[in-house]
C-alpha cells in the first residue's frame, strides 16, 4: 500500500486533450488525470473564464449558453494549487424552415452552427408536382442536400401544376383523362369507337373548328371533343332549321298524312328550332317521307323526341310503314310514347304486341333509334344510346318482331303533343 504522506501531486490535465466544441444548449462533460496516477487526492475546483457563454458545474458539465469562446479552469483543493485549463467553444443553433408554398406543412429543423440538414419528405400539393427545395421564392438556386448550415436560413418548394385533359367522345366509346404537368405535352389516346361512325380526330372547341394536334401542349385544364362522320350513307337528315319559325315544313319531301287533323309547327329555343306536331285521339298529326322504292337489308331510323303532353293514346311515334295500306296504314317498325312509357310493336291490320322498353318524363328530349332488319324481320331500338330489352311476353328479348309488308316511308305521328328534331334514316 502507498503511504499518502510520502506522495507528491506534480501535474493534473483535463480530458478530452483537445479544444472542446458544443451548441448553445448542448453540454459535454470535462475530467481531469492526476501525474503520478496513483495520487489518491482528486479533488479539484471548476471555473469558466465567461459563464456568459458557457458554465460548469462542480462535476466538470459544461453547458453552452451564447455563441463564444472560453476557458475551464480545474484547480485542484488539497492545498497543492494544481490546475489544467481547456478551450471551449460555443457554437450557434440555426433554424432551418420550410416554405412550402400552399403544399403540406414541413416541420423546422434546429441544426448546430456547421452541421448538416438533410432532405425531409417531399411535400404534398392537389393538383401539382413537387420540383424540390430552392433557397429563394424566385426558385433560381436549388438546394443540395445535405446542407451546411451557418444561419437562420429558409427553403422554399417549387410547384408544377398538373393539369386535366378530359375527352369528349362526344357518344362515342369513353376516353380516360391525363393528367399532364405544366408545359408537358398529352398523347394522343386510343382511337374512341361509335356505331355507325368513324372518328374524325379531337378538337379543342364544342363546334369541331380547331383540330388538336398531338403531342398536344398543356398549360391549362382542357376538354378535347370527338368528331365524327356518319359512314352510312345517308337518306334523309332533317334539322328543321331551314324551315321559318311557326310554318308548316311541307317542303323538302315531308308530306301531310290526315291534312285536316292536328298542328304542325316550327318552333325555336335557345336558338335550336324543331318540329312540334299536336294531334288527338281522334285526330293524329302526322307527317311522313317516302323512301326509295329499292331498300337495303338494313334501315337505321333515329330521332330527338321530346313529349310535351301526356295522353292514354300514343302521344306520339317514329315509324316506317305504308300509310296507304289497311284501315291506318302499315307500320312495319314502331316506338312510341304512350301512357309513360316508351314501347316498341309494329301494327298492320291491328297492333302487335306492344314491348314495353322504358318510362319516359315530360318535356325532357329522348334520343331514339330503330335499327331494321329486313332479313330476320326484326328490329332493335336504342334510347339515348343503350340497346332496349323487353320482358314483355315473359322473355327477355332486344328484338322485335316487324311486319312483312315494305314500308313506302317514313313517319313522325302524334296523337297529343309531342316535338321532334335532327331526324335521320340511313343504311
Amino acid at each position: 500500500m502507498f503511504d499518502s504522506l510520502d506522495i507528491q501531486l506534480q501535474s493534473i490535465s483535463i480530458t478530452p486533450s483537445e479544444t472542446v466544441t458544443i451548441h448553445v444548449g448542448s453540454t459535454a462533460k470535462l475530467g481531469i488525470t492526476v501525474k503520478p496516477f496513483y495520487y489518491p487526492e482528486r479533488s479539484v475546483t471548476w471555473v469558466s473564464s465567461n459563464p456568459d457563454c458557457a458554465t460548469v458545474n462542480p462535476s466538470g458539465v459544461v453547458t453552452g449558453i451564447s455563441p463564444g469562446h472560453v476557458i475551464i479552469t480545474a484547480t485542484t483543493t488539497d492545498g497543492s494549487r494544481k490546475s489544467a485549463s481547456r478551450s471551449v467553444v460555443v457554437k450557434d443553433v440555426y433554424t432551418v424552415t420550410f416554405e412550402s408554398n400552399g403544399g403540406s406543412d414541413i416541420t423546422s429543423l434546429s441544426v448546430p452552427e456547421g452541421e448538416q440538414a438533410t432532405e425531409p419528405t417531399p411535400p404534398t400539393k392537389a393538383n401539382n408536382l413537387f420540383d424540390g427545395w430552392f433557397t429563394n421564392n424566385t426558385f433560381v438556386t436549388p438546394v443540395v442536400f445535405p446542407y451546411t448550415v451557418a444561419a437562420d436560413v429558409t427553403f422554399y418548394a417549387k410547384w408544377i401544376a398538373i393539369y386535366n385533359v378530359t375527352f369528349e367522345s362526344n357518344g362515342g366509346s369513353s376516353i380516360t383523362a391525363q393528367s399532364v404537368i405544366e408545359g408537358g405535352l398529352a398523347t394522343e389516346p386510343a382511337t374512341p369507337t361509335k356505331a355507325d361512325y368513324t372518328f374524325a380526330g379531337w378538337f379543342t372547341d364544342e363546334l369541331l373548328l380547331s383540330a388538336a394536334v398531338f403531342p398536344f401542349p398543356v398549360n391549362a385544364d382542357i376538354t378535347l371533343y370527338a368528331k365524327w362522320n356518319l359512314t352510312m350513307t345517308l337518306l334523309f337528315d332533317e334539322d328543321f332549321e331551314g324551315f321559318p319559325v311557326g310554318t308548316s315544313p311541307t317542303a323538302a319531301g315531308w308530306t301531310q298524312v290526315y291534312p285536316g287533323s292536328g298542328t304542325r309547327q316550327v318552333m325555336e329555343e335557345g336558338g335550336n328550332r324543331y318540329l312540334r306536331l299536336s294531334g288527338t285521339n281522334s285526330g293524329h298529326a302526322q307527317f311522313e317521307k317516302s323512301l326509295p322504292a329499292v331498300l337495303p337489308n338494313i334501315i337505321t331510323y333515329e330521332a330527338t323526341m321530346r313529349p310535351v303532353t301526356n295522353s292514354s293514346n300514343d302521344i306520339g311515334s317514329i315509324a316506317l310503314g305504308d300509310k296507304t295500306k289497311y284501315t291506318w296504314g302499315a307500320y312495319c317498325a314502331r316506338v312510341e310514347f304512350i301512357g309513360g312509357k316508351i314501347v316498341a310493336y309494329n301494327y298492320g291490320i291491328g297492333s302487335g304486341t306492344q314491348y314495353e322498353l322504358a318510362t319516359y318524363t315530360l318535356n325532357q328530349w329522348y334520343h331514339i333509334k330503330m335499327a331494321c332488319n329486313f332479313t330476320t324481320l326484326t328490329f332493335q331500338v336504342f334510347v339515348d344510346g343503350t340497346l332496349m330489352t323487353s320482358t314483355t311476353g315473359g322473355i327477355l328479348t332486344d328484338e322485335f318482331p316487324m311486319l312483312a309488308d315494305v314500308p313506302t316511308g317514313i313517319q313522325i305521328i302524334s296523337g297529343s303533343s309531342i316535338d321532334f328534331d335532327d331526324i335521320k334514316v340511313y343504311y
